[in-house]
């Protein structure tokens, strides 16, 4: 149904994002809801909260690199950070 529309926008969330940036869950109907917004949308917004860093899950909703910025409450770990900058991956932390 989702690969019907095209949207500027896509906000998705992400029960784990491992060491590799790689953003996972649990559930893959909403995994597959994800991915689906990811390939329609214009700009992909992942929001994460630090809960979720260096956590694990067991199914793969995408990479980083195929995120245009990340939201979250705590800075990211060295080597996320460095993906991030890297993969021009934009992170702002959210008060």
């Amino acid at each position: 149904f989702i690969e019907q529309f095209k949207v500027d926008f896509a906000v998705i969330g992400a029960s784990a994002l491992d060491a590799d940036g790689d953003l996972l869950d649990f559930d893959l109907q909403e995994v597959r809801v994800s991915q689906a917004l990811i390939r329609r949308a214009r700009r992909t917004f992942l929001v994460a909260d630090a809960s979720k860093f260096l956590r694990s899950a067991p199914v793969r909703i995408a990479s980083l690199r195929e995120v245009d910025a990340l939201y979250t409450d705590k800075p990211l770990t060295d080597t996320l950070a460095a993906m991030c900058r890297d993969w021009d991956t934009a992170v702002s932390l959210c008060g």
